[in-house]
């Protein structure tokens, strides 16, 4: 029974095929996206090689992938020291959160400056967490990095100073 190329990746995602046999077959693309979710899924180098040397593709497609192999890992832990970063800010926002909500509550800020400053805590902790919450819940990016800065031709403002 001869199932074809797409009909075995449709299967293989949905968990229903789990042969690695429709990875024989790969073009240089398809190899490629593999080698990236296995990166974004924690898997270290040696581990994405050994995974690659026992598929039945030419040398040539091998070594290609091999290469990028190395920036998919890297864009993974970026990627996961950004939702680290946002994590630790939410918990930052949270703290600033209960300082101001704690010193509205008792006698510290009660009168004056003090108030003002329980209420500027309590509304800046709450606006941090909630943007904070809301990054940490994207999910990883494997573009993250690639994203420019200038748009082609608007650096020439630039050269004609």
């Amino acid at each position: 029974m001869v199932i074809s190329f797409y009909f075995k990746q449709k299967i293989f995602k949905f968990g229903l095929f789990k042969n690695i046999d429709y990875l024989r077959f790969m073009d240089l693309a398809a190899l490629k996206s593999h080698c990236q979710d296995l990166a974004f899924k924690g898997k270290d180098y040696l581990e994405i090689e050994r995974a690659i040397r026992t598929l039945d593709i030419t040398e040539k497609d091998r070594e290609a992938v091999l290469k990028q192999v190395d920036s998919y890992i890297v864009h993974y832990e970026i990627s996961q020291q950004e939702q680290q970063k946002h994590l630790y800010k939410l918990m930052i926002g949270f703290l600033l959160l209960f300082i101001g909500g704690g010193a509205l509550l008792t006698s510290v800020g009660q009168k004056g400056v003090a108030r003002i400053f329980a209420v500027v805590f309590v509304l800046y902790g709450a606006w941090m967490a909630r943007g904070a919450y809301a990054a940490y819940r994207k999910p990883l990016r494997s573009d993250f990095g690639k994203e420019r800065k200038f748009k082609s031709g608007d650096m020439r403002k630039f050269y004609d100073r």
